[in-house]
């Protein structure tokens, strides 16, 4: 793989259009080294950087996990790390196995140019109960950075709304927002993603014929 340098423009182009993709990306070392281009990676609570991430039946996968809601069905469109006090900027994946499956990306600039301004009102006052390890909190679906760089989260699996305004987005992203104009990703060898986890939403998609294993190997970066 070639030596990705760090570069402001990959990061902005991910956060314009809520995802980048990047050929060469052929091992866990180019998958490091790009996530190191974009910021500083964040060890999962086992100390390692690259998460495996596999498809699992729900009596399988660990409890209040996706895969424990939906098993080998789709995950629904969702921000990583959504119970963090500021969730991962971005995501760095590729797949390796069984690759038919693909990934689901929904930029939220694309949700607020199909909708009024009354739905980007919405989410700026919602209030949600956040489902933590210390207990629910109340979260707002917008939040600032120290960069002054604003965000948006959503995940229904430990969101709850706790106001008018947070209803009513819920209801629209559970009832509109997977039959909008969702961008597809097609995995490939050597392909990765860099997907804005502030400015985008993610899923998995529809289980293929016959599904052999796929692994999803992922970064979050700070």
């Amino acid at each position: 793989m070639r030596h990705h340098r760090v570069d402001v423009h990959m990061s902005r182009e991910a956060e314009k259009r809520g995802l980048v993709a990047v050929k060469g990306v052929n091992d866990k070392d180019s998958l490091l080294e790009l996530a190191r281009s974009l910021g500083r990676p964040i060890a999962g609570a086992d100390g390692h950087l690259i998460k495996e991430l596999r498809v699992k039946h729900r009596a399988a996968a660990l409890p209040c996990t996706l895969s424990a809601a939906f098993g080998t069905a789709s995950f629904p469109l969702h921000t990583d790390t959504a119970f963090w006090k500021v969730p991962a900027r971005f995501l760095v994946m590729r797949a390796i196995g069984d690759v038919r499956r693909p990934t689901m990306v929904y930029p939220f600039s694309e949700l607020f140019v199909l909708t009024s301004e009354r739905l980007f009102e919405a989410c700026r006052r919602a209030v949600w109960t956040l489902k933590s390890s210390t207990g629910p909190v109340y979260c707002g679906m917008t939040f600032r950075a120290s960069d002054e760089s604003r965000g948006f989260r959503y995940d229904r699996q430990c969101m709850a709304p706790a106001n008018s305004a947070a209803r009513e987005v819920d209801e629209y992203m559970h009832f509109e927002a997977v039959g909008a104009a969702v961008r597809q990703v097609s995995w490939s060898d050597g392909t990765a993603v860099v997907i804005a986890n502030w400015q985008a939403l993610h899923g998995r998609g529809p289980e293929p014929p016959q599904e052999a294993e796929r692994i999803l190997q992922r970064i979050y970066v700070r």
